[in-house]
Protein backbone atom coordinates (compact mmCIF):
# COMPACT_ATOMS: atom_id res chain seq x y z
CA UNK A 1 0.00 0.00 0.00
CA UNK A 2 1.47 3.54 -0.18
CA UNK A 3 2.37 5.54 2.61
CA UNK A 4 -0.75 8.11 2.80
CA UNK A 5 -4.26 7.62 3.42
CA UNK A 6 -6.58 7.92 -0.18
CA UNK A 7 -10.05 8.31 0.62
CA UNK A 8 -11.59 11.07 1.21
CA UNK A 9 -12.43 10.11 5.39
CA UNK A 10 -9.00 9.34 5.41
CA UNK A 11 -9.99 5.65 6.60
CA UNK A 12 -7.21 2.50 6.15
CA UNK A 13 -7.87 0.20 3.08
CA UNK A 14 -8.70 -3.08 4.21
CA UNK A 15 -8.31 -6.47 2.92
CA UNK A 16 -11.82 -6.75 2.20
CA UNK A 17 -11.99 -3.37 0.03
CA UNK A 18 -8.90 -4.87 -1.79
CA UNK A 19 -10.76 -7.73 -2.45
CA UNK A 20 -14.10 -6.35 -3.68
CA UNK A 21 -11.68 -4.26 -5.52
CA UNK A 22 -10.74 -6.84 -7.73
CA UNK A 23 -13.85 -8.30 -8.26
CA UNK A 24 -15.15 -5.49 -10.51
CA UNK A 25 -12.01 -5.59 -12.10
CA UNK A 26 -12.45 -8.53 -13.29
CA UNK A 27 -16.33 -8.46 -14.28
CA UNK A 28 -14.88 -6.01 -17.06
CA UNK A 29 -13.26 -8.59 -18.43
CA UNK A 30 -16.64 -9.20 -20.39
CA UNK A 31 -17.70 -5.98 -20.93
CA UNK A 32 -18.30 -4.86 -24.74
CA UNK A 33 -17.29 -1.40 -23.90
CA UNK A 34 -14.43 0.31 -25.83
CA UNK A 35 -11.06 -1.00 -25.09
CA UNK A 36 -10.20 3.02 -23.48
CA UNK A 37 -13.52 3.03 -21.38
CA UNK A 38 -12.45 -0.35 -20.08
CA UNK A 39 -8.83 0.77 -19.10
CA UNK A 40 -10.28 3.80 -17.87
CA UNK A 41 -12.42 1.95 -15.19
CA UNK A 42 -9.93 -0.34 -14.07
CA UNK A 43 -8.42 3.17 -13.27
CA UNK A 44 -10.67 4.30 -11.25
CA UNK A 45 -11.34 0.99 -9.00
CA UNK A 46 -7.39 0.67 -8.58
CA UNK A 47 -7.36 4.46 -7.21
CA UNK A 48 -9.41 3.14 -4.68
CA UNK A 49 -7.29 0.81 -3.20
CA UNK A 50 -4.08 2.37 -4.92
CA UNK A 51 -3.16 6.20 -5.47
CA UNK A 52 -2.70 6.11 -9.05
CA UNK A 53 -2.72 9.71 -10.45
CA UNK A 54 -0.07 9.00 -12.99
CA UNK A 55 -0.55 5.54 -14.70
CA UNK A 56 -0.17 3.73 -17.99
CA UNK A 57 -1.37 0.97 -19.82
CA UNK A 58 0.18 0.09 -23.24
CA UNK A 59 0.57 -2.78 -25.72
CA UNK A 60 3.75 -3.86 -26.92
CA UNK A 61 5.33 -5.02 -29.78
CA UNK A 62 8.67 -7.28 -29.23
CA UNK A 63 9.28 -7.37 -32.90
CA UNK A 64 8.75 -3.75 -33.36
CA UNK A 65 10.29 -2.70 -29.97
CA UNK A 66 7.29 -0.48 -29.42
CA UNK A 67 4.78 0.67 -27.20
CA UNK A 68 0.89 1.70 -27.91
CA UNK A 69 -0.19 3.86 -24.75
CA UNK A 70 -3.64 2.33 -24.87
CA UNK A 71 -4.39 4.66 -21.51
CA UNK A 72 -2.03 7.33 -19.98
CA UNK A 73 -2.66 9.66 -17.27
CA UNK A 74 0.49 11.97 -15.70
CA UNK A 75 0.25 14.53 -13.33
CA UNK A 76 3.63 16.19 -15.28
CA UNK A 77 2.80 15.28 -18.84
CA UNK A 78 -1.57 15.05 -19.07
CA UNK A 79 -2.78 12.87 -21.83
CA UNK A 80 -0.25 14.16 -24.18
CA UNK A 81 1.02 10.48 -25.18
CA UNK A 82 -2.64 8.66 -24.98
CA UNK A 83 -2.96 6.47 -28.19
CA UNK A 84 0.83 7.39 -29.04
CA UNK A 85 3.16 5.01 -30.03
CA UNK A 86 6.20 4.92 -28.66
CA UNK A 87 10.01 3.31 -28.84
CA UNK A 88 10.88 1.12 -26.42
CA UNK A 89 14.07 2.00 -26.43
CA UNK A 90 16.31 1.47 -22.95
CA UNK A 91 14.37 2.56 -20.33
CA UNK A 92 12.35 1.40 -17.26
CA UNK A 93 9.97 -0.04 -19.71
CA UNK A 94 12.63 -2.38 -21.80
CA UNK A 95 14.23 -3.08 -18.37
CA UNK A 96 10.70 -4.89 -16.98
CA UNK A 97 9.85 -6.18 -20.13
CA UNK A 98 12.72 -8.03 -20.94
CA UNK A 99 13.03 -9.04 -17.07
CA UNK A 100 9.24 -10.70 -17.61
CA UNK A 101 8.39 -10.01 -13.89
CA UNK A 102 6.99 -7.40 -11.74
CA UNK A 103 9.34 -4.80 -11.21
CA UNK A 104 9.07 -2.13 -7.92
CA UNK A 105 11.45 0.29 -7.84
CA UNK A 106 12.82 3.76 -5.46
CA UNK A 107 14.39 6.68 -6.73
CA UNK A 108 17.09 5.14 -5.42
CA UNK A 109 17.00 1.84 -7.29
CA UNK A 110 16.82 3.97 -10.88
CA UNK A 111 19.53 5.58 -9.95
CA UNK A 112 21.58 2.52 -9.44
CA UNK A 113 20.38 0.61 -12.69
CA UNK A 114 21.50 3.93 -14.53
CA UNK A 115 24.79 3.93 -12.99
CA UNK A 116 25.16 -0.03 -13.93
CA UNK A 117 24.36 0.52 -17.37
CA UNK A 118 21.00 -1.49 -17.19
CA UNK A 119 18.54 1.23 -18.51
CA UNK A 120 19.82 4.41 -20.50
CA UNK A 121 19.08 7.91 -19.61
CA UNK A 122 15.88 8.93 -17.51
CA UNK A 123 13.02 10.37 -19.79
CA UNK A 124 11.36 12.99 -18.00
CA UNK A 125 11.01 14.06 -14.26
CA UNK A 126 12.74 11.09 -12.12
CA UNK A 127 9.85 9.87 -9.93
CA UNK A 128 10.22 8.50 -6.32
CA UNK A 129 8.55 5.52 -6.58
CA UNK A 130 8.03 3.36 -9.51
CA UNK A 131 6.10 0.03 -10.84
CA UNK A 132 6.35 -1.61 -13.83
CA UNK A 133 3.84 -4.84 -14.53
CA UNK A 134 4.34 -7.20 -17.91
CA UNK A 135 1.01 -8.19 -19.23
CA UNK A 136 2.07 -11.38 -20.28
CA UNK A 137 -0.34 -14.48 -21.35
CA UNK A 138 1.18 -17.86 -21.19
CA UNK A 139 4.61 -16.55 -22.62
CA UNK A 140 3.82 -14.63 -24.97
CA UNK A 141 4.21 -10.49 -23.22
CA UNK A 142 0.82 -8.16 -24.44
CA UNK A 143 1.74 -5.14 -22.59
CA UNK A 144 2.85 -3.34 -19.37
CA UNK A 145 0.84 -1.55 -16.36
CA UNK A 146 3.36 1.23 -15.09
CA UNK A 147 2.76 3.48 -12.26
CA UNK A 148 4.43 5.90 -10.56
CA UNK A 149 4.67 8.71 -8.47
CA UNK A 150 6.31 11.98 -8.19
CA UNK A 151 5.50 12.82 -4.37
CA UNK A 152 7.75 11.87 -1.13
CA UNK A 153 4.44 10.52 0.93
CA UNK A 154 3.43 7.99 -1.86
CA UNK A 155 5.99 4.89 -1.80
CA UNK A 156 4.06 2.11 -3.34
CA UNK A 157 5.03 -1.60 -1.70
CA UNK A 158 4.96 -5.50 -2.13
CA UNK A 159 1.29 -5.03 -1.73
CA UNK A 160 0.25 -3.06 -4.31
CA UNK A 161 2.50 -4.90 -6.61
CA UNK A 162 0.94 -8.07 -6.20
CA UNK A 163 -2.56 -5.56 -6.81
CA UNK A 164 -1.47 -4.33 -9.88
CA UNK A 165 0.19 -7.92 -10.81
CA UNK A 166 -3.41 -9.25 -10.72
CA UNK A 167 -4.87 -6.24 -12.69
CA UNK A 168 -2.30 -7.52 -15.35
CA UNK A 169 -3.24 -10.34 -15.54
CA UNK A 170 -7.31 -9.31 -15.82
CA UNK A 171 -5.51 -6.76 -18.56
CA UNK A 172 -4.02 -9.52 -20.20
CA UNK A 173 -7.44 -11.67 -20.32
CA UNK A 174 -9.43 -8.63 -21.79
CA UNK A 175 -6.63 -8.26 -24.59
CA UNK A 176 -5.97 -11.57 -25.64
CA UNK A 177 -9.84 -11.80 -25.89
CA UNK A 178 -10.28 -9.05 -28.07
CA UNK A 179 -7.06 -9.90 -30.33
CA UNK A 180 -8.61 -13.23 -30.69
CA UNK A 181 -11.86 -11.19 -31.62
CA UNK A 182 -10.21 -8.67 -34.17
CA UNK A 183 -8.78 -11.74 -36.03
CA UNK A 184 -12.17 -13.68 -36.16
CA UNK A 185 -13.57 -10.61 -37.40
CA UNK A 186 -10.53 -10.26 -39.83
CA UNK A 187 -10.87 -13.83 -40.82
CA UNK A 188 -14.53 -13.80 -40.92
CA UNK A 189 -14.47 -10.52 -43.17
CA UNK A 190 -11.42 -12.42 -45.30
CA UNK A 191 -13.94 -15.07 -45.41
CA UNK A 192 -16.95 -13.04 -46.66
CA UNK A 193 -14.56 -11.23 -49.09
CA UNK A 194 -13.07 -14.65 -50.46
CA UNK A 195 -16.80 -15.89 -51.03
CA UNK A 196 -17.65 -12.57 -52.66
CA UNK A 197 -14.78 -12.58 -55.74
CA UNK A 198 -15.69 -16.68 -55.61
CA UNK A 199 -19.36 -15.21 -56.21
CA UNK A 200 -18.30 -12.71 -58.69
CA UNK A 201 -16.17 -14.92 -60.79
CA UNK A 202 -19.02 -17.97 -60.80
CA UNK A 203 -20.91 -14.73 -61.93
CA UNK A 204 -18.30 -13.93 -64.45
CA UNK A 205 -18.02 -18.01 -65.24
CA UNK A 206 -21.55 -18.22 -65.80
CA UNK A 207 -21.86 -15.48 -68.30
CA UNK A 208 -18.95 -16.37 -70.57
CA UNK A 209 -20.08 -20.59 -70.11
CA UNK A 210 -24.12 -19.01 -71.47
CA UNK A 211 -22.27 -16.76 -74.08
CA UNK A 212 -20.18 -19.38 -75.19
CA UNK A 213 -23.05 -21.73 -75.76
CA UNK A 214 -24.89 -19.03 -77.47
CA UNK A 215 -21.60 -19.27 -79.72
CA UNK A 216 -21.60 -22.97 -80.32
CA UNK A 217 -25.13 -22.80 -81.07
CA UNK A 218 -24.68 -19.90 -83.82
CA UNK A 219 -21.55 -22.40 -85.05
CA UNK A 220 -23.87 -25.39 -85.37
CA UNK A 221 -26.43 -23.57 -86.74
CA UNK A 222 -24.09 -21.85 -89.36
CA UNK A 223 -22.32 -25.74 -90.35
CA UNK A 224 -25.75 -26.89 -90.55
CA UNK A 225 -26.73 -24.23 -92.73
CA UNK A 226 -23.48 -24.47 -94.82
CA UNK A 227 -23.92 -28.66 -95.10
CA UNK A 228 -27.66 -27.92 -96.25
CA UNK A 229 -26.34 -25.27 -98.85
CA UNK A 230 -24.34 -27.84 -100.24
CA UNK A 231 -26.29 -30.62 -100.12
CA UNK A 232 -28.75 -28.61 -102.38
CA UNK A 233 -26.45 -27.58 -104.41
CA UNK A 234 -25.34 -31.13 -104.96
CA UNK A 235 -29.36 -31.94 -105.42
CA UNK A 236 -29.33 -29.45 -108.08
CA UNK A 237 -26.19 -31.08 -110.03
CA UNK A 238 -27.17 -34.70 -109.56
CA UNK A 239 -31.14 -33.74 -110.45
CA UNK A 240 -30.04 -31.88 -113.48
CA UNK A 241 -29.42 -35.06 -115.53
CA UNK A 242 -32.18 -37.00 -114.94
CA UNK A 243 -34.56 -34.27 -115.80
CA UNK A 244 -32.21 -32.92 -118.70
CA UNK A 245 -33.16 -36.53 -120.48
CA UNK A 246 -37.01 -36.34 -118.81
CA UNK A 247 -36.74 -32.89 -121.03
CA UNK A 248 -35.02 -34.62 -124.16
CA UNK A 249 -37.86 -37.44 -123.92
CA UNK A 250 -40.67 -35.61 -124.12
CA UNK A 251 -39.36 -32.81 -126.26
CA UNK A 252 -38.12 -35.57 -128.91
CA UNK A 253 -41.67 -37.42 -128.38
CA UNK A 254 -43.65 -33.86 -129.04
CA UNK A 255 -41.77 -33.91 -132.27
CA UNK A 256 -42.16 -37.33 -133.57
CA UNK A 257 -45.79 -37.25 -132.52
CA UNK A 258 -46.32 -33.21 -134.46
CA UNK A 259 -44.61 -35.71 -137.85
CA UNK A 260 -46.73 -38.83 -136.81
CA UNK A 261 -50.06 -36.08 -137.30
CA UNK A 262 -48.70 -34.28 -140.27
CA UNK A 263 -48.75 -37.83 -141.97
CA UNK A 264 -52.47 -38.55 -140.48
CA UNK A 265 -53.87 -35.35 -142.03
CA UNK A 266 -52.43 -35.77 -144.98
CA UNK A 267 -53.50 -39.15 -144.91
CA UNK A 268 -50.07 -40.95 -145.66
CA UNK A 269 -49.57 -43.04 -142.58
CA UNK A 270 -48.78 -46.33 -143.33
CA UNK A 271 -48.18 -49.47 -140.91
CA UNK A 272 -44.42 -49.02 -140.82
CA UNK A 273 -44.98 -45.76 -139.42
CA UNK A 274 -47.53 -46.83 -136.98
CA UNK A 275 -45.20 -49.19 -136.01
CA UNK A 276 -42.37 -46.72 -135.55
CA UNK A 277 -44.29 -44.03 -134.20
CA UNK A 278 -45.73 -46.48 -131.42
CA UNK A 279 -41.97 -47.98 -130.49
CA UNK A 280 -40.82 -44.17 -129.80
CA UNK A 281 -43.11 -43.52 -127.97
CA UNK A 282 -42.58 -46.86 -125.58
CA UNK A 283 -38.95 -45.68 -125.78
CA UNK A 284 -39.07 -42.39 -124.65
CA UNK A 285 -41.92 -43.30 -121.57
CA UNK A 286 -39.37 -45.59 -120.46
CA UNK A 287 -36.88 -43.36 -120.50
CA UNK A 288 -38.57 -40.60 -118.95
CA UNK A 289 -40.15 -42.98 -116.60
CA UNK A 290 -37.28 -44.31 -115.37
CA UNK A 291 -34.79 -40.73 -115.13
CA UNK A 292 -38.24 -39.73 -113.13
CA UNK A 293 -38.03 -42.47 -110.60
CA UNK A 294 -33.81 -41.47 -110.80
CA UNK A 295 -34.73 -38.42 -109.20
CA UNK A 296 -37.66 -38.59 -107.07
CA UNK A 297 -35.24 -41.40 -105.38
CA UNK A 298 -32.17 -38.89 -105.55
CA UNK A 299 -34.95 -36.26 -103.61
CA UNK A 300 -36.01 -38.59 -101.16
CA UNK A 301 -32.20 -40.04 -100.52
CA UNK A 302 -31.33 -36.42 -100.08
CA UNK A 303 -34.09 -34.90 -98.36
CA UNK A 304 -33.29 -37.63 -95.69
CA UNK A 305 -30.03 -36.84 -95.53
CA UNK A 306 -30.92 -32.84 -94.95
CA UNK A 307 -33.28 -34.02 -92.14
CA UNK A 308 -30.44 -36.04 -90.65
CA UNK A 309 -28.01 -33.20 -90.64
CA UNK A 310 -30.32 -31.09 -88.59
CA UNK A 311 -32.07 -33.76 -86.08
CA UNK A 312 -30.32 -35.94 -83.48
CA UNK A 313 -33.09 -38.65 -84.08
CA UNK A 314 -32.24 -42.76 -84.67
CA UNK A 315 -33.13 -44.67 -87.24
CA UNK A 316 -32.02 -47.89 -89.38
CA UNK A 317 -29.56 -46.91 -92.25
CA UNK A 318 -28.12 -49.38 -95.17
CA UNK A 319 -24.94 -47.54 -94.29
CA UNK A 320 -23.63 -48.26 -98.06
CA UNK A 321 -26.25 -46.78 -99.59
CA UNK A 322 -26.43 -44.03 -97.00
CA UNK A 323 -23.04 -43.14 -97.66
CA UNK A 324 -23.12 -43.14 -101.43
CA UNK A 325 -26.18 -40.88 -100.91
CA UNK A 326 -23.76 -38.30 -99.12
CA UNK A 327 -20.96 -38.91 -101.25
CA UNK A 328 -23.20 -37.87 -103.99
CA UNK A 329 -24.58 -35.01 -102.58
CA UNK A 330 -20.87 -34.02 -101.65
CA UNK A 331 -19.78 -34.09 -105.28
CA UNK A 332 -19.95 -29.88 -106.02
CA UNK A 333 -17.41 -29.74 -103.86
CA UNK A 334 -14.86 -32.06 -105.46
CA UNK A 335 -16.29 -32.57 -108.93
CA UNK A 336 -13.17 -30.06 -110.34
CA UNK A 337 -10.75 -31.57 -108.36
CA UNK A 338 -7.96 -34.78 -108.93
CA UNK A 339 -9.73 -36.21 -106.33
CA UNK A 340 -12.37 -39.12 -106.24
CA UNK A 341 -14.11 -40.73 -104.24
CA UNK A 342 -14.75 -44.71 -103.74
CA UNK A 343 -17.17 -46.33 -101.13
CA UNK A 344 -16.21 -49.65 -100.29
CA UNK A 345 -18.51 -51.07 -97.63
CA UNK A 346 -20.56 -54.26 -97.38
CA UNK A 347 -23.97 -53.85 -99.25
CA UNK A 348 -25.70 -55.64 -96.33
CA UNK A 349 -25.04 -53.62 -93.08
CA UNK A 350 -27.68 -52.59 -91.43
CA UNK A 351 -27.22 -50.04 -87.92
CA UNK A 352 -29.39 -48.15 -85.56
CA UNK A 353 -28.13 -44.88 -85.51
CA UNK A 354 -27.83 -41.31 -85.76
CA UNK A 355 -27.35 -40.36 -89.37
CA UNK A 356 -27.18 -36.59 -88.68
CA UNK A 357 -23.80 -37.77 -86.53
CA UNK A 358 -22.12 -40.26 -89.71
CA UNK A 359 -23.32 -37.57 -92.38
CA UNK A 360 -21.50 -34.56 -89.99
CA UNK A 361 -18.99 -36.57 -89.67
CA UNK A 362 -18.14 -37.91 -93.36
CA UNK A 363 -18.70 -34.03 -94.30
CA UNK A 364 -15.97 -32.64 -92.59
CA UNK A 365 -13.83 -35.28 -94.04
CA UNK A 366 -14.62 -34.77 -96.97
CA UNK A 367 -14.46 -30.99 -97.06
Amino acid sequence: MSNSNISADSKAITDKDVINTLIKISSLITTNRSLFEVLKAIHHYVASVIEVPNIAIAQADLSAQTLTLNYFIDEKDGSEYQGRTISIKDGLSSYVLGKGSPTLLSKNDILQLQQDGQIGSIHGSLCTSWIGVPIKHESETLGIIIVQSYNDNVLYDERDLEILAFVASNISTLLKQRQLSERELASKKALEDSLNIITEKNNEIETTLSKLKDAQHELIQKEKMASLGGLVAGIAHEINTPLGICVTGITTLEFQRKQFMAKVNTGSVSDQDFHNFMEDIQENCELIKNNSERAANLISGFKQIAVDQSSESEREINLDTYLKELVLSLNPLFKKTNHTIEIKCHQNIVVHTQPGAISQVFTNLIT
